[in-house]
C-alpha cells in the first residue's frame, strides 16, 4: 500500500473514532484526566491531613505539659497567696513575718506532715520545721524572726520555751487562690504569672502577680514577688 493510501486509511480511522466517541491511542481514554485530578486532590488532602494531625499532636502535648506545670505551681503557691501576698524585689527585702506565715500555712496544708499536739489540744509547729519549709519556698538566704501573730482572727502563739507555734486545729479559708496563666523560662529562672481569685467569691481579687523562681539543681524557690498592673 502506498503512502497516500495509508494516510487516507488513517484519516478514515480517526473519523470513525470521533464519530463513535472512541479516543485515539495518542489521546488516551476520556476519564484519564479527571482521574488524575482526583488522585492529585486526594494526595493534597492526605498531605494536609497529616500536617494537621502533627500540629494538633504538638499543640496537645504543649497543652498537657503546661497543665502539668501550672498544677505544680498552683499547689506550690496556694499557701503563699492564702496569706495576703507581700511583694519583694529580693529575699533580703522580704517581710519576715509574711515568710513565716506562708511557711506555716504550707506546713498545715501538707497532708504528709503529722503535727504533735500540746496538752491543750493545740497543734504544735516547731520553729525548725518552719525554717525548713521557708528554705524550700524562698531559698536558703533567710533569717526568720519568730513571734506570735494573728491570721484570720486566729492566734498563732509562739512559745519560746519549746520553740514552737501553738495553733488551734481549725481550718483556714485563705485570702486568695492562684490561677497560673503563663510560665516563661529564662536562663537560671522561671517566671510564673498568676491571677489571684478571692476564695469566698471566686472573683478576680488582687489582680495579677508575677513570681520569679530560681531554677537550680537544689529545686525551685521564689526569688521575688511583684504585682502586675493591668
Amino acid at each position: 500500500m502506498d503512502t497516500h493510501a495509508e494516510t487516507k486509511t488513517e484519516n478514515i480511522s480517526m473519523l470513525t473514532r470521533k464519530k463513535h466517541g472512541i479516543p485515539s491511542p495518542q489521546e488516551g481514554p476520556k476519564w484519564a484526566a479527571p482521574l488524575g485530578l482526583v488522585i492529585l486532590l486526594l494526595a493534597v488532602f492526605g498531605l494536609v491531613s497529616i500536617v494537621l494531625i502533627v500540629v494538633n499532636h504538638v499543640n496537645n502535648s504543649r497543652s498537657k505539659e503546661f497543665a502539668e506545670s501550672a498544677g505544680y505551681y498552683e499547689q506550690l503557691l496556694t499557701p503563699v497567696v492564702m496569706v495576703e501576698p507581700v511583694p519583694f524585689e529580693n529575699i533580703e527585702k522580704a517581710d519576715k513575718l509574711y515568710l513565716v506565715k506562708a511557711s506555716i500555712v504550707s506546713i498545715l496544708l501538707d497532708e504528709s506532715v503529722e503535727l504533735p499536739y500540746d496538752i491543750n489540744g493545740l497543734m504544735m509547729v516547731s520553729a525548725d520545721l518552719v525554717e525548713t519549709k521557708c528554705r524550700q519556698l524562698f531559698g536558703n538566704d533567710i533569717k526568720l524572726e519568730h513571734k506570735s501573730f494573728f491570721l484570720e482572727a486566729i492566734l498563732f502563739r509562739y512559745n519560746d520555751s519549746d520553740n514552737s507555734y501553738h495553733i488551734p486545729a481549725t481550718g483556714l479559708n485563705g485570702k486568695y487562690r492562684p490561677k497560673v496563666v503563663d510560665i516563661s523560662k529564662k536562663k537560671g529562672e522561671i517566671c510564673v504569672r498568676v491571677d489571684l481569685y478571692e476564695t469566698e467569691s471566686e472573683n478576680l481579687g488582687a489582680g495579677c502577680m508575677n513570681f520569679r523562681f530560681a531554677d537550680s539543681k537544689d529545686g525551685n524557690y521564689i526569688k521575688s514577688i511583684e504585682y502586675i498592673e493591668q
